[in-house]
């Protein structure tokens, strides 16, 4: 299973976080994506899980086995 999703960056300005979102909402990303962990379920959902940053630390790739 790969997953490919938006994450607010530790090392981002908010205002940054925030035009990021605006820009990508045509897309259905909101502002709340920044209180969203889902890699954390992810992670616990598969085995050999592996997880790649991507756009310093805005997007991610999430990868595994299903169990």
């Amino acid at each position: 299973m790969v997953v490919l999703d938006l994450r607010q960056a530790e090392n981002w300005p908010r205002w940054l976080f925030r035009f990021a979102a605006f820009i990508t909402s045509p897309f259905g990303v909101t502002e709340e994506y920044a209180e969203q962990h889902p890699w954390f379920e992810i992670q616990i959902s598969l085995k050999n899980f592996v997880i790649k940053e991507l756009f310093f630390g805005g997007a991610y790739i999430a990868s595994g086995n299903v169990l």
